[in-house]
């Protein structure tokens, strides 16, 4: 069994800007029997049930020496299933499977001066994730969680300058400058 849903929407903004919406719904259900019991030799049977559901919002500037995408989302995974024996109905092991995670960031791209070989541009970029998993399984009477999370922050800067005109020697030479700065908050900083 399956059925999903989905829709997008875009907006027009002042000054030639666009917000698109988008989101989706989606849920399965699966049933397989695989494999035999090492001791009943019974086939053993597991049920999936899994829920999925997205929304996404971006915003993005129109055409100009300075443009930006402002993308921002939310995603939701629910995962069920249980396994047991055919021939034992009792046993029986469920495990439940909840992931969210959240997603924005910001993407400017600024045109800084009209040089002679061409323009100087500067691209500036945010990046924000915030992702969450919990887990519980249940077997034979014992329960068993766990929660993992992870924060992940980064900034980066871009500055392209070119060095020569495509004329007269073919192709464009320039100078390109890189600099980026994550934070993770399950291990530190890291810069490149």
């Amino acid at each position: 069994r399956e059925w999903s849903a989905g829709f997008s929407a875009s907006l027009g903004l002042p000054a030639g800007s666009v917000a698109t919406l988008s989101g989706s719904l989606e849920d399965r259900r699966t049933q397989a029997r695989f494999g035999s019991d090492d001791t009943t030799g019974a086939p053993i049977a597991q049920i999936v049930n899994t829920q999925d559901a997205y929304a996404g919002l971006t915003v993005a500037s129109g055409l100009g020496p300075s443009t930006w995408t402002l993308p921002a989302s939310y995603s939701d995974i629910g995962e069920a299933t249980r396994t047991e024996l055919a021939a034992l109905p009792g046993v029986v092991r469920e495990t439940d499977l909840s992931r969210q995670s959240w997603a924005a960031n910001a993407l400017l791209n600024q045109r800084l001066a009209d040089l002679a070989a061409g323009p100087m541009t500067l691209t500036a970029s945010l990046d924000a994730r915030l992702e969450r998993q919990d887990t519980a399984i249940l077997e034979s009477l014992a329960l068993n969680q766990s929660a993992i999370a992870r924060d992940t922050f980064t900034g980066g800067l871009n500055l392209e300058v070119p060095v020569l005109a495509p004329d007269p020697i073919p192709g464009e030479f320039g100078l390109n400058g890189n600099v980026e700065l994550r934070r993770l908050s399950d291990f530190g900083w890291l810069a490149t």
